[in-house]
C-alpha cells in the first residue's frame, strides 16, 4: 500500500484523510490473536485490520455475519457475529501501534472530499501520511513542533 497524498480533515472529528494506490484485500491477510483468543490483528504494508471475537463462541456483532480468517500459522478460523474494533483496543492489547484513519483509493473522492472508508494503518505508515498533510498545510516538522515553511 503506497500513500499517494493525505490532508487533515476538520470538523466534529478531526480525521487524518489518506490517498492510497491499493487497500489489501481481507484474503491477503494473516491474523494473529491474542492469547485468549478474543482479538484478532492483522497488518500488510501498513495497513491494519482487526475484530473482537472468540472463534469457539458466536458473538452478536454484524448481524451474525461469519468472517473467515487467515491465521499466522496457514490455517484459518471463522470467527461468528465479531465486532470489528477501534485502534485504540488493538494498541492496548499490545500489538504494533497503529491509529484509525479515512482511507480511499479513488482520487476524486479524496479532491472533493467524498465518502472515504474508517480504516487503520501503523503508526509509521501514519507518519508517513501526515508529512503530505503537514506540506498540504503549509507546516514543516521543527522537532516536535510544526513551524511554517518560510
Amino acid at each position: 500500500m503506497k500513500i499517494i497524498n493525505a490532508k487533515v480533515r476538520w470538523g466534529d472529528t478531526n480525521r487524518l484523510q489518506v490517498l492510497v494506490d491499493r487497500i489489501p484485500k481481507d484474503d491477503e491477510l494473516v491474523f494473529e490473536c491474542t492469547s485468549d483468543k478474543g482479538f484478532w490483528y492483522a497488518e500488510k504494508d501498513g495497513y491494519v485490520k482487526f475484530y473482537s471475537g472468540h472463534p469457539d463462541k458466536e458473538g452478536k456483532g454484524f448481524g451474525g455475519r461469519s468472517y473467515e480468517l487467515n491465521t499466522k500459522n496457514n490455517g484459518s478460523i471463522t470467527l461468528v457475529g465479531p465486532y470489528d474494533s477501534s485502534a485504540r483496543s488493538a494498541n492496548k492489547a499490545g500489538f504494533k501501534p497503529c491509529l484509525d484513519v479515512s482511507m480511499t483509493t479513488d482520487s476524486s473522492t479524496f479532491r472533493n472530499d467524498g465518502v472515504f472508508l474508517a480504516r487503520s494503518m501503523t503508526k509509521e505508515k501514519a507518519e508517513e501520511a501526515i508529512q503530505y498533510a503537514t506540506k498540504a498545510l503549509g507546516l514543516k516538522q521543527a522537532g516536535y513542533k510544526y513551524e511554517p515553511y518560510k
